[in-house]
């Protein structure tokens, strides 16, 4: 295991750096490592590794070998599920069900569409409107 400057990795034995933590000085000293790394809070910690500690950690790299595809089915899926107001890891939005303007959905599915009526009152401003287009 190797450490560089800028990259973010996690301590597995320093239960006081959760998560990930950037690293800003590596300097390896025979087969341990001396770390400075920079916490969440801006805080810095200096971290001593032994040889086996370091293999123990987990650094996160970025290889651009992800599929773009994949990652944007997910996005359009989350988005579409927090649009539909349902929960995220909740029941799946199924692609193929059609989706209605709301309106549609109060009617009976064999119900034909028909305009909304016009109240009586109405009538006269709803006729100009529509005559002047």
């Amino acid at each position: 295991m190797t450490f560089e400057r800028g990259q973010r990795g996690r301590i597995p034995h320093r239960p006081d750096l959760p998560g990930h933590v950037l690293i800003e000085m590596a300097n390896q000293v025979g087969d341990s490592w001396l770390l400075f790394v920079e916490q969440a809070t801006g805080t810095f910690a200096k971290v001593e590794l032994t040889a086996s500690q370091a293999q123990a950690c987990e650094v996160l790299t970025e290889d651009g070998a992800g599929d773009s595809a994949a990652l944007l089915a997910g996005l359009c899926t989350i988005w579409m599920r927090r649009w539909l107001g349902g929960p995220v890891g909740g029941p799946r939005v199924d692609a193929a069900a059609a989706l209605r303007p709301p309106d549609e959905r109060r009617l009976p599915r064999d119900a034909p569409a028909a305009p909304a009526p016009v109240p009586a009152r109405g009538r006269a401003r709803h006729r100009q409107l529509v005559e002047t287009g």
